[in-house]
């Protein structure tokens, strides 16, 4: 069946790396597998050695898993992920060139024109056949009527929908008078510290209406407007707080947070901050439907996933506030997962502490800010918006494994070690056939005893992962049944992998094409997990049916809840003129 994926990044590395083949730069094939040059590979490439350090997606690799229609981010990474002195080994992590790293790094160009990059580079290389198999494409489509069209008539297509990942990919730089970039964040603190004053034409400002043009650059120029925008990611970009992202040495060596307020009342803690009061206006302007000289352009919705919980709650006054004035914004939650805490302002007020009974709660949740509160999956669902489930472990999986997976925490953390030092072996044999060091006999038989090696350690760690997807979907179901639709969960799930966004993916999909046995697996798992020993495990996996076929409920997860979605709003009616279909 068809898969869809309501967050991924199938454009990021080929416009950031040089083609291994030809060195041309930025690399046109959003096809093949990516291998990094031997000059270019460092093995200092530790600083999160639980990250696979090949390609999780491109373009054989989606056909491979079933990937028909991708909300594609777009993504300039962030000048936080680069370092004078870790360009390199960060070149192998995340898959660019180091010279776009010290690019970054020393600002020669800005985030809005690294986002042009990828924009132009995706799009020019839609119809090319040269890296493409045979018959195969992707298309950057702007509607549900088109991506029905296209899968109708070239169903080995993969359609592609535009989104943007940070709200700071609109960002200029500012440059003074010898030529040196501007200091946002010291312009930030002057402008906040001016009370009272004359701030028009200061510096930050100049910088907020520069985001504003590129907004209206991009929803008046491009062919293919973004359907949404997440507003934060890893780095405050000087809009709203973000929600710690980033755990051990890479959080060590990148750090996301400011520290504690400064005395002047710029407060720096970003993972506190709520929206600035300059964003609401950013805000309405990704969501109106005319730009600044009045011309008709399709709206961009909010994205909330990296936000702060202040953050989200001021985003969600806004969502209310507009509802009730007719104007029908869903929320898109794109790549998220189930964090177990009940109330956002709650834990905003226990300074994001666990409340009484939140640590047995989520004990088979990751329970960190950046996941969803229970309060806020009401929301969404309230909002007929969509929230796409990650297979991000380190997003996924909490302090304990339920039970219907028989396997402990301490033999699953030993599985999964050992799987991951054969994926390392699997990624570094591949490498040594890029650079001819292994012919594809040896390749072969290299890949082929690591999967015979993998094999029994899947069988393990499979229904330890699945179950863990299971408890995160039958909390959301929990939440959000009402007496008249008990099920109305089940509408408002979908995947969001975010692969190729240098993620930890779940051992058993590490690569997208892996994705080909998921619905097989979800509906396996659960038929026989209803004729569980234990009465509890077995009514919990049946009561969550609601009378319906395991079959048919894992294909609105997999693809019916998209397509739903994009039906009622991916379209002129709903963009352009707000009647939602």
């Amino acid at each position: 069946m068809p898969l869809f994926d309501l967050h991924a990044h199938f454009s990021f590395k080929p416009a950031n790396s040089r083609s291994f083949a030809t060195n041309v730069f930025p690399d046109p094939d959003h096809w093949n597998e990516r291998f990094k040059r031997r000059a270019d590979y460092s093995k200092l490439a530790g600083i999160d050695n639980d990250v696979v350090k090949s390609s999780q997606l491109h373009g054989n690799s989606a056909m491979a898993g079933g990937f028909r229609v991708i909300c594609n981010a777009l993504y300039p990474l962030e000048q936080g992920f680069t370092s004078a002195l870790l360009n390199k080994p960060l070149a192998t992590l995340t898959g660019f060139s180091p010279e776009v790293l010290q690019d970054i790094y020393s600002r020669k160009q800005s985030y809005f024109q690294h986002l042009e990059r990828e924009y132009t580079n995706l799009i020019a290389n839609q119809g090319s056949t040269r890296h493409a198999p045979a018959g195969y494409r992707y298309r950057v489509v702007d509607s549900f009527a088109e991506i029905e069209r296209t899968l109708a008539q070239a169903p080995d297509t993969v359609c592609i929908i535009n989104s943007i990942e940070g709200a700071h990919a609109f960002a200029d730089n500012l440059f003074d008078r010898r030529g040196q970039p501007v200091s946002i964040n010291e312009q930030e603190a002057k402008f906040l510290r001016r009370v009272g004053e004359r701030k028009r034409n200061s510096w930050f400002e100049l910088y907020i209406e520069a985001m504003i043009a590129n907004i209206d650059k991009v929803t008046t120029n491009w062919e293919h407007t973004p359907l949404f925008v997440t507003l934060a990611h890893h780095y405050y970009n000087h809009l709203c707080g973000h929600s710690p992202s980033l755990t051990d040495m890479v959080q060590i060596f990148l750090p996301q947070s400011g520290g504690a307020p400064n005395p002047q009342g710029y407060d720096t803690n970003y993972f506190h901050l709520g929206l600035r009061p300059w964003t609401k206006r950013i805000i309405a302007h990704l969501l109106r439907r005319r730009n600044s000289r009045g011309e008709p352009v399709r709206r961009v919705l909010i994205d909330t996933k990296h936000m702060s919980p202040q953050a989200r709650l001021d985003y969600y006054e806004i969502v209310d506030m507009r509802r009730a004035d007719n104007d029908p914004i869903p929320i898109v939650v794109s790549h998220t997962a189930v964090s177990g805490r009940r109330d956002m302002r709650a834990s905003i007020a226990n300074d994001h502490g666990l409340l009484p009974g939140e640590k047995q709660r989520s004990r088979y949740f990751y329970n960190g800010i950046i996941n969803l509160f229970d309060d806020e999956i009401v929301r969404v669902v309230k909002s007929d918006g969509l929230m796409g489930l990650m297979i991000d472990e380190r997003r996924i999986m909490g302090e304990s494994i339920p039970p219907e997976a028989a396997i402990t925490m301490p033999t699953f953390k030993d599985r999964a070690q050992a799987n991951r030092r054969l994926m390392r072996r699997w990624t570094q044999a591949k490498q040594e056939h890029a650079w001819g060091d292994l012919d594809d006999a040896a390749l072969a038989r290299t890949l082929s005893t690591i999967e015979t090696d993998r094999a029994p350690l899947l069988s393990e760690l499979r229904p330890a992962y699945l179950s863990v997807i299971f408890r995160q979907i039958f909390h959301v179901l929990d939440l959000a049944a009402t007496p008249e639709d008990p099920a109305k969960g089940w509408n408002h799930l979908c995947l969001g992998t975010d692969y190729d966004g240098v993620i930890n993916p779940i051992d058993i999909y590490p690569q997208s094409a892996d994705m080909k046995s998921i619905k097989r697996d979800l509906v396996d798992f659960w038929n026989r997990t209803c004729q569980h020993a234990d009465p509890a495990i077995a009514q919990l996996y049946t009561g969550h049916r609601y009378g319906q076929s395991t079959n048919a409920l894992v294909e609105k997860l997999l693809w019916g809840n998209g397509m739903d979605f994009l039906r009622k709003y991916y379209h002129d009616g709903y963009l352009l003129q707000g009647v939602v279909a």
